[in-house]
């Protein structure tokens, strides 16, 4: 459970400032000292950026963990999300919004568990790139009703609980809570925005048949198309 998002801060903020506690309240209050009000958030830490990419590829390894425990063969490239190459360098580059700041982390690959944030680019005000080199591993377990992350970043070890709903990593750690939403991929919001019941495919294919016509009706479990791609057909 993530918690339900209230404005017990920005109550906080309205008690204790200095005008409201000398009882200087009136109904143009709030735009009169709006900026004290609603301050621009700060920029999440660098560490909290960290920790936010450890715990989304923790969770995307726990995914192929769970999906190679069902395969015949756990030996199958396609259950393995690893990005660790012989005798060359896999770049990733993870786009994550953190405090309403889109930032873009460049990371290559030691192992399955181990990867190396080379550059944090920030696209807000500062428009920062950070060179950081920074070694990160993360293991992701489910444990006693929670799933729980353990992660070095860097010289330092920490165990936090998250939390995943939609496309927001919830983050509770001895570091701080933290917040870190992942953008959508521009063809899926494309999709969303045209709306009509689309569906996307979940990797890149090509439409090879379509069994039905413009308009026709068709029921539940009727073949609507085959699709190709990664080397295999489907049809849905």
């Amino acid at each position: 459970i993530a918690g339900l998002e209230t404005n017990v801060d920005f109550l906080g903020k309205l008690a204790s400032h200095p005008s409201f506690i000398s009882g200087d309240v009136h109904t143009g209050f709030i735009p009169q000292h709006k900026e004290d009000l609603f301050a621009k958030p700060v920029p999440m830490t660098t560490q909290g950026i960290a920790l936010g990419c450890a715990a989304l590829l923790a969770w995307e390894n726990y995914q192929y963990s769970l999906m190679r425990a069902f395969e015949k063969d756990p030996y199958s490239p396609f259950n393995c999300n690893s990005g660790k190459r012989l005798n060359a360098e896999s770049l990733r580059r993870i786009q994550l919004k953190c405090r309403e700041e889109d930032v873009t982390l460049e990371v290559s690959y030691m192992d399955e568990n181990t990867f190396v944030i080379q550059k944090l680019h920030r696209a807000g005000d500062s428009q920062a790139v950070e060179i950081l080199d920074m070694p990160v591993s993360g293991k992701l377990v489910f444990e006693n009703g929670r799933l729980c992350l353990t992660t070095h970043l860097g010289n330092s070890y920490t165990t936090s609980n998250i939390a995943i709903i939609d496309r927001t990593i919830h983050i509770f750690s001895e570091l701080g809570n933290y917040q870190i939403s992942i953008p959508a991929p521009h063809f899926y919001k494309a999709r969303r925005q045209e709306g009509g019941g689309t569906r996307s495919p979940v990797y890149p294919s090509v439409v090879l048949k379509v069994f039905v016509k413009p308009g026709e009706k068709v029921e539940k479990g009727n073949p609507l198309v085959t699709l190709s791609g990664m080397k295999m057909e489907v049809c849905t």
